[in-house]
């Protein structure tokens, strides 16, 4: 049990990095750095306690923060991308992956 809920607490730990800090890069080295685990094997333990590989968790993320972005303000899709810590080429295509539309069509089925 002690292994399972240190796990799950790197993983909201890494979330609420994440999340403070949306507009940045989030390579998985720089992660595994900032909660002081060897990147290989940090990408191991998330896998297993999240069931996701990091890559595709900080994507979703971003995605995430992106559509409430687009729904809730008038902001360019460059900006949002911005904000979210992407160019506006890897939001669109990022985005079309997780949610099978491009951003402006998201921001359109919003309004």
């Amino acid at each position: 049990h002690e292994n399972e809920s240190k796990g799950t607490r790197l993983i909201e730990t890494v979330e609420e990095y994440i999340l403070s800090t949306i507009d940045q890069d989030h390579s998985l080295r720089t992660v595994a750095e900032k909660v002081g685990l060897n990147p290989s094997y940090f990408s191991r333990l998330f896998r297993k306690q999240s069931g996701e590989n990091f890559v595709q968790f900080v994507a979703s993320l971003k995605v995430k923060k992106a559509m409430e972005l687009l729904a809730e303000t008038d902001e360019t899709i460059k900006t949002v991308a911005e904000k979210v810590g992407y160019t506006e080429q890897t939001l669109r295509r990022v985005f079309k992956n997780e949610t099978g539309m491009t951003p402006s069509q998201y921001r359109k089925s919003k309004r």
